[in-house]
Order: C-alpha cells, then sequence, then structure tokens
C-alpha cells in the first residue's frame, strides 16, 4: 500500500467516539511545503483470552479490516476521516476456512505505516464499543 512512502511529516491523531464504535482519525500535515496523499490502515487482534487457544486465529497478529486513502492534505492542513466497526469486522476464520464470531475484547491499531496508535474496543453481537486509546 507504499506505507511511509511519504515526503511530508504527518501526524496521525486517532480516538473512539464517546459510547460509539466509531473512530475518529485526523491527519495533519507539518510540512511547510508539500502537499501529501496519506492512507489510513485499520487492524484488528483479538486480545488475550479472547480466543481460545486451541483456535488457530489465536496466534493472529493482526488483520487488516479497513482502509482508506484520504488528500490532498495540503501544507499546515487538517483531514479528517471516521471508521465505524463493526461486529462483523471481528469474525476470524477457524481450521476449516469458515468465519467465526467471537465475542470479548479487541486491540485495533489505526495505522499510516508511520505512526500507530491503538484503540480497545469491546465487541458483542449486537455491537463493538470503545474503551480506551493510547498510542502505541
Amino acid at each position: 500500500f507504499g506505507a511511509g512512502l511519504s515526503y511530508a511529516h504527518v501526524e496521525l491523531h486517532a480516538s473512539a467516539a464517546p459510547d460509539t464504535s466509531t473512530i475518529v482519525v485526523e491527519l495533519r500535515n507539518a510540512d511547510a511545503r508539500r502537499s501529501t496523499d496519506e492512507v489510513v490502515f485499520v487492524y484488528l487482534t483479538p486480545s488475550a483470552g479472547t480466543v481460545a487457544s486451541t483456535e488457530p486465529s489465536a496466534k493472529l497478529v493482526r488483520s487488516l479490516v479497513t482502509f482508506e486513502r484520504i488528500g490532498p492534505i495540503g501544507p499546515g492542513e487538517r483531514a479528517h476521516i471516521h471508521f465505524t466497526l463493526t461486529p462483523e469486522m471481528a469474525a476470524l476464520t477457524d481450521a476449516a476456512g469458515r468465519p467465526v464470531w467471537h465475542e470479548g475484547q479487541y486491540d485495533v491499531v489505526v495505522s499510516t505505516g508511520n505512526a500507530d496508535i491503538a484503540l480497545s474496543f469491546v465487541c458483542s453481537r449486537a455491537a463493538c464499543t470503545a474503551m480506551k486509546s493510547q498510542t502505541a
């Protein structure tokens, strides 16, 4: 996807919208001269204990669930994007290749390839809800 190939310095900020499954992402082009385009990736990983250790997906490092290209972002400008997590995004594949859904906590990483921000969500069959965020 060209991660990390930007000539401009872009600052990434991401947070969970209160009481929702929406991730709000802000990109700021800190370069004084160049415009840039960026690709924002959203990865998902089940937290420890969400998937039984006997399941093949328990060894999952992370899975890309969505991405979006944004730009051009002019020098000093900001751009915003929103991602909505759905319980379907938390479906993992079992040994037979079938999608299996596991209720529990998931770590979501928002990334540009140069910067990552980790967020925690709890997914149930009804919805995914935000818990906390931290810069990774």
